[in-house]
């Protein structure tokens, strides 16, 4: 059985979770095939010609792939969440939440004591 000389960690098949391979320990069977030949020593078994290893190597590249993109992030009105219209009697910070995925500016959804616009006249401006 080959012995690791560095450690390393791989995707176990079965748990599909990540495992470390600690250096000077010997290779497990469910590992041969997913540690390259510069991390053992000693005679390494036959690769299984098993599908399920081909499947979790291509699918540990669509990942690696994935993550070395940077993450897009929404921009503007959409990118607050999609806030129903409020209906006429519900409360300020409703249609406060409302106003601004419309564009308001701020200064007209600051608290009312500190000049922002009352419910009535959030729901007047924006409801229509």
């Amino acid at each position: 059985m080959p012995i690791l000389t560095e450690n390393t960690v791989v995707v176990d098949p079965k748990t599909g979770q990540p495992v470390l391979l600690a250096a000077t320990g010997e290779l497990p069977d469910w590992a041969v095939g997913l540690v390259g030949d510069h991390l053992l020593s000693g005679d390494r078994p036959a690769a299984p010609k098993d599908d399920e290893v081909v499947r979790l190597k291509a699918r540990i590249a669509e990942l690696e792939a994935a993550a070395a993109k940077p993450p897009s992030v929404p921009t503007g009105p959409a990118s607050a969440g999609v806030v129903e219209r409020p209906g006429r009697s519900d409360s300020r910070e409703k249609w406060v939440a409302y106003a601004a995925t419309q564009d308001a500016p701020e200064h007209e959804l600051v608290p009312v004591d500190e000049g922002g616009l009352t419910r009535d006249r959030l729901r007047e401006k924006y409801g229509n």
